[in-house]
């Protein structure tokens, strides 16, 4: 519903965890906030001196946008690698089993 009033479809909108490791300060929070913010997405933030993870949903092009962004960070802080993950909600999966 929430992709189709921003002119997306749902197969292009996404959830998706980035997590970064490297050396952080806490002025990534305010990088990443600000990024998302003209990005118009939503994110959590979970940070640590040495790794950052942000979930990310919206069009699938702007998490892309944001995940380069985060690579970049701000001069105070380093990304030595990241890795980037589908957030998958938690579903209650019911087994039918038929007799014969």
């Amino acid at each position: 519903m929430q992709a189709e009033l921003l002119g997306y479809s749902d197969a292009e909108w996404v959830e998706q965890r980035i997590v970064l490791n490297g050396h952080f300060t806490a002025s990534i929070s305010d990088y990443l906030n600000q990024r998302a913010a003209r990005l118009s997405l939503c994110i959590s933030l979970n940070l640590s001196p040495r790794q950052t993870c942000l979930v990310a949903s919206g069009p699938k092009a702007l998490v892309g946008a944001l995940e380069m962004a985060a690579c970049i960070a701000p001069d105070d802080c380093f990304v030595e690698d990241w890795y980037v993950e589908d957030v998958i909600p938690n579903k209650i999966q019911i087994d039918v089993h038929h007799s014969s």
